[in-house]
């Protein structure tokens, strides 16, 4: 996509979706890019799920849904620096599936109203493929909602957090790490 390209959609009456890779090794590669979406009944605004497809978004892109922020699964890949991510009513960023990973280099941050932040879970698909992967230094999650969680990891996923990440919420029986895997 280049540059500075902006993507907004807006669905006022169903489910608004800002961009899906879905064919098998599927590329997405961009710098800068702005992703904007709001749907009345659910909104993604970024989704990574054919096959070994691959993300790289380079550096300062952002993500607003009114939903899911973004999703990467099918043993697909993400990559980004400095990338902002804000979702309402849904999780910022899902890994799902053996293989997936996703690396946002340093300076990335992820901010939920009411729902969780980071969700990774290596429960489906061939195992095979290897643990979901999630990878990140300088990173800064803000959550807010009840029972809202930072990041939610589940089996069979390893996350490195690096140095300087920071992990904050707010709400009752909110939580920064809930953990069945490896962090």
């Amino acid at each position: 996509l280049g540059n500075n390209v902006t993507v907004n959609v807006n669905d006022p009456s169903g489910y608004a979706k800002g961009i899906i890779l879905q064919g098998n090794n599927s590329t997405l590669t961009a710098n800068q890019l702005a992703v904007d979406v709001v749907g009345q009944t659910s909104a993604v605004g970024i989704n990574i799920n054919g096959n070994s497809a691959h993300a790289d978004l380079g550096t300062g892109s952002t993500i607003k849904s009114s939903g899911d922020g973004v999703v990467v699964g099918h043993s697909s890949t993400l990559l980004a620096s400095q990338l902002s991510i804000e979702s309402t009513s849904g999780t910022g960023l899902s890994i799902n599936d053996y293989g997936s990973s996703v690396d946002l280099g340093s300076g990335s941050q992820i901010k939920t109203d009411g729902g969780t932040g980071i969700y990774i879970g290596g429960l489906n698909g061939n195992s095979a493929n290897g643990v979901a992967r999630f990878t990140a230094t300088n990173l800064t999650i803000d959550v807010q909602g009840h029972s809202a969680s930072g990041i939610n990891v589940q089996r069979n996923s390893v996350v490195d957090l690096g140095t300087n990440s920071t992990i904050k919420t707010h709400g009752d029986y909110a939580h920064g790490i809930w953990s069945f895997g490896q962090v």
